[in-house]
C-alpha cells in the first residue's frame, strides 16, 4: 500500500482497549504536598519511544487512595493505539502524568483481555 497521510491517520486511529494488572508507583519528589490518588483516577499514559499520550483509568485494588511515595496493585483500563499493543508485555513500563508533567509510572504485570473498538 502507497504510504499517504490519509493511510498514516487511518493507521493511528485504529484504537484497542487494553485490560490490565498493573503495579502503580508515585513518586513523592514530584507531588509535593499532594495527598496522591483516588481509586478510578484518569491521568495521561505516556508510553517509552512515543510522542503521545492515552487515555486510561486507574482502579486500585484493595486500597481507596495511593499517596506520593507509595506502590500498589491496579487493575488498568487503557485505550492505546492498536499498533502500540505489542508492546504490552509483562514488564513493560511506562509514565504516569497530570498533563505533560510526570508524577509516577505503572509497570503491566499480566494483561487481561484486548479489544479493537474501532
Amino acid at each position: 500500500m502507497k504510504r499517504t497521510v490519509a493511510n498514516d491517520v487511518d493507521r493511528l486511529m485504529k484504537m484497542a482497549h487494553v485490560a490490565a494488572n498493573v503495579q502503580v508507583t508515585l513518586i513523592e519528589n514530584y507531588m509535593p504536598g499532594r495527598a496522591g490518588f483516588n481509586s478510578g483516577v484518569r491521568p495521561n499514559h505516556i508510553y517509552p519511544g512515543v510522542d503521545y499520550a492515552c487515555a486510561g483509568i486507574l482502579d486500585f485494588v484493595d486500597r481507596d487512595q495511593l499517596a506520593p511515595g507509595e506502590t500498589c496493585a491496579a487493575k488498568a483500563r487503557l485505550m492505546i493505539p492498536e499498533k502500540d499493543v505489542p508492546l504490552f508485555a509483562p514488564g513493560f513500563k511506562w509514565h504516569i502524568c497530570e498533563s505533560n508533567t510526570i508524577v509516577g509510572f505503572a509497570e503491566l504485570l499480566s494483561v487481561t483481555s484486548v479489544k479493537g473498538i474501532t
